[in-house]
């Protein structure tokens, strides 16, 4: 047994997978019997299978194709389930890039602290495609946006449910996170893979896993960045895909944080970053398209009310300040000059400045 199974799930990413598999490989390599790499094709058209060809060994690094497309969190679930031999797991995206000496330095932490199961790594967040390198050989390095993670120091948290906050995601990123390879291979033997998108388990299966099995397990931050990720390149960017991640998929996760421990105060900070990153989405759909998407809004609108209604009076605050309908236009011009009026009547004009005198007197 090695100590770290990689594994890289895809599905028509090859120009994505070159530049992940340039920075991995030679790490792979580097790594020896400590460290496998495990390639899990989901049927892909484009020609990721040549991409792995000068690779792929059979041994240290496989490629795994499936014979059809079965989702993506199927992809995901199988690798350490089916496929891994290594006692930790580290599942990353197609379009993460690796940092130089990153694997290395991840498997002497892990192999310095065999009790722990869990581990999260903190990343660098790069915008694609403006920060996307033409080359990346032994890992990548280049520019970036900002650090994933806020946290200051390397350090054991008593618990990983600890880990959970608005400023990091509240561990979302499943890069993020290497664990023990038996509690993924004995959470997903025999598990049904609901629809992708449409409750916690199947948006986020990795943080659904891990709130479930080890919320009060004890878990090591690694505040040093193993990789980089690229905003705007992952699979499921389209406004419809991420409004269905937040409504559907984080909405459940936030209520699961609850059932497992989460204080009101928290369970709150968990609502105001759904209503934050929903408003976020439809403010940039009225930016990038010039108009009002009434299908969208309708449709956000309809989830929020059955799933996360907390969300939804931000969705309609967010149309009617955002949008460029001119119908909408006029009744914010309306609203703006009714408020002057309210505050001059009630506050500014001379007989109200009399009436508080009154009233103080």
């Amino acid at each position: 047994m090695c100590t770290l199974s990689v594994i890289v799930p895809t599905y028509n990413r090859a120009h994505f997978l070159e530049k992940c598999l340039e920075a991995l490989v030679p790490q792979i390599r580097a790594a020896g019997k400590r460290a496998e790499l495990i390639i899990l094709d989901n049927a892909s058209a484009d020609h990721t299978q040549a991409v792995t060809e000068p690779y792929a060994n059979g041994d240290q690094i496989r490629y795994v194709r499936h014979a059809e497309n079965f989702g993506v969190i199927y992809n995901i679930s199988i690798g350490p389930r089916e496929f891994a031999n290594g006692k930790y797991v580290w599942i990353l995206g197609d379009h993460n890039l690796i940092m130089p000496n990153a694997l290395e330095r991840i498997i002497n932490e892990l192999d310095s602290h065999p009790k722990l199961e869990l581990f999260y790594t903190n990343f660098r967040c790069a915008i694609y495609p403006d920060q996307w390198p033409d080359s990346c050989p032994k890992g990548f390095y280049g520019d970036f946006d900002y650090l994933g993670n806020h946290r200051t120091e390397t350090q054991i948290v008593p618990k990983w449910g600890d880990l959970l906050d608005a400023k990091s995601g509240f561990c979302t990123q499943l890069y993020a996170q290497i664990v023990r390879t038996k509690i993924w291979s004995d959470y997903w033997i025999d598990r049904p893979i609901p629809e992708t998108f449409r409750c916690g388990l199947s948006t986020y299966p990795h943080t659904w896993m891990l709130a479930e099995t080890s919320f009060d397990k004890p878990a090591r931050f690694l505040h040093e960045p193993a990789l980089t990720i690229f905003n705007g390149a992952q699979h499921w960017g389209d406004p419809t895909n991420r409004l269905n991640v937040l409504l559907y998929g984080f909405s459940d996760l936030a209520k699961l944080f609850k059932r497992k421990g989460f204080s009101e105060e928290r369970f709150g900070s968990a609502v105001q970053y759904t209503r934050w990153r929903v408003n976020k989405l439809m403010k940039s759909s009225f930016q990038v398209s010039g108009k009002t998407d009434w299908i969208l809004f309708t449709r956000s609108s309809y989830i929020a009310a059955k799933r996360c209604p907390w969300a939804l009076s931000g969705i309609l605050a967010t149309l009617f300040w955002n949008s460029p309908n001119p119908i909408l236009r006029a009744m914010r011009k309306v609203y703006l000059q009714a408020q002057k009026a309210s505050v001059y009547l009630f506050k500014n004009c001379r007989p109200a400045r009399w009436l508080r005198k009154l009233r103080e007197s």
